[in-house]
Order: C-alpha cells, then sequence, then structure tokens
C-alpha cells in the first residue's frame, strides 16, 4: 500500500538535499557565476557560462520556494548582485 505522506517527505528530502548540493558543491563561485561543468579527470571546473548562470539561478529561486531554505535564495540572488 503507498503511503502519500511518506512519498511528501522524501519529496522534500531530496530537494532539500539537491539544494544543499548546489550551495555546496563548489560548482557556483563566490560571485555567483556557475561552471559549465565538472571534469572528474582534472578534478577542476570548467569556465563560468551565463547561460548555465542563469538555469542555475532559476532553479535556486524555484529551490528557495519549495524549501524556504534562506541560503538558496541568497545564492539565487548572487549573480544580479555582482
Amino acid at each position: 500500500m503507498n503511503n502519500p505522506t511518506l512519498g511528501a517527505e522524501r519529496a522534500k528530502l531530496v530537494t532539500k538535499r539537491a539544494a544543499q548540493w548546489l550551495l555546496e558543491s563548489g560548482i557556483q563561485q563566490p560571485c555567483g557565476a556557475v561552471a559549465r561543468y565538472y571534469r572528474c579527470d582534472t578534478q577542476k571546473m570548467q569556465p563560468v557560462s551565463t547561460e548555465i548562470t542563469a538555469y542555475a539561478a532559476a532553479t535556486l529561486v524555484y529551490l528557495h520556494r519549495l524549501t524556504g531554505m534562506s541560503g538558496v535564495w541568497k545564492q539565487a540572488c548572487a549573480p544580479a548582485a555582482t
């Protein structure tokens, strides 16, 4: 039997983990710009991209709306502040 409450709780947990990863992974620089991708073989971020930065900012705004995490909102606004 499926429990909708457990499904909703799991979705909240996964959403918070995704937000936390974006905040802690290093993919976003302190200035708010976001790297294109991370190369595991060289252990380096690739150059930043305005397109990827815009996608990341939109995603962070959405994640903030879902989670209410203040750090997510701060990082979503970071590209606009520079």
